[in-house]
C-alpha cells in the first residue's frame, strides 16, 4: 500500500460562487522543514505562509505533508492527486506542480498530468529530460546552495531546451533556503495559471529568458 499523506487545502475565496466553474490547481510539494504530522508546519512556511497572510490566488492550492524521515512516493502523490481532482472542481488542463527536488521526479514520472512546473533548488537526472519537452518549466535556485549545486538545475534546463522544451531560470543570491523568497514572488502565480496542458507556453511579461 502506498503511504497516505495529510493535506492542507486552500480554496479561492469565491470558490462557491459558481458551482459549475472549474479551477486551476497548484500542487505544492512541501519542504523538508514542513515534514511531520502537524499541518501547522505547512501553514507557517513557504507557500502556506503566503496564503495564510492573505494572498489571494485564483486557484485551488493543495499541499500534502511528507512524514518525518521519509521521502516522497510519487505513486502515492499521483493517487492523491486523483482524489483531490475527484473531490474539488479542478480543470484537468490547469494542474501545475511546485516545490523542491521531488517536483522533477514527479513531473518526469507523470509529465502528461501537468500544465507547468516550478521546481526550487532541485536535483535531477538529465537522462529523461525529453519527457518534459512539452511542459513549461520555471526553475529557481540559490547561487550559494552548497547541498545541491546550481549546475544541477542549469544542466537540466539546458537538456530540456536541447530537445525543444521551454524553460526559464531565476538564480537568486541565497543558499538552499530560498523558498519564502520564491513564493513571495508575485509573478510566479500569473505564469503558472496561464499555462494549459498540451498547449504552447503562454508568455507572461517579466518572466526571465523570453
Amino acid at each position: 500500500m502506498p503511504p497516505h499523506y495529510p493535506i492542507q487545502v486552500y480554496l479561492p475565496h469565491d470558490y462557491d460562487a459558481d458551482p459549475a466553474k472549474k479551477w486551476p490547481l497548484i500542487y505544492y510539494l512541501t519542504t523538508g522543514a514542513e515534514n511531520g504530522t502537524d499541518l501547522l508546519r505547512v501553514r507557517q512556511s513557504s507557500l502556506g505562509l503566503v496564503l495564510e497572510h492573505g494572498k489571494q490566488i485564483p486557484a485551488v492550492v493543495v499541499a500534502p505533508q511528507c512524514p518525518l524521515g521519509e521521502d516522497w512516493n510519487v505513486k502515492a502523490l499521483s493517487l492523491l492527486l486523483d482524489q483531490v481532482m475527484a473531490k474539488y472542481r479542478i480543470d484537468p488542463d490547469q494542474v501545475s506542480l511546485t516545490g523542491g527536488g521531488e517536483v522533477w521526479t514527479m513531473a518526469l514520472a507523470y509529465p502528461e498530468r501537468f500544465s507547468a512546473i516550478l521546481p526550487i533548488n532541485g536535483d535531477t537526472d538529465q537522462a529523461d529530460a525529453a519527457r518534459l519537452k512539452d511542459v513549461p518549466v520555471w526553475a529557481f535556485h540559490g547561487s550559494g546552495d552548497v547541498v545541491t549545486p546550481p549546475s544541477r538545475t542549469t544542466d537540466m534546463l539546458a537538456a530540456i531546451r536541447q530537445v525543444g522544451g521551454r524553460t526559464h531560470l531565476t538564480m537568486t543570491k541565497g543558499d538552499g533556503d530560498i523558498w519564502d523568497e520564491v513564493y513571495a514572488t508575485g509573478l510566479i502565480y500569473p505564469w503558472l495559471l496561464a499555462q494549459k496542458r498540451g498547449q504552447a507556453e503562454v508568455l507572461v511579461p517579466g518572466v526571465p529568458g523570453q
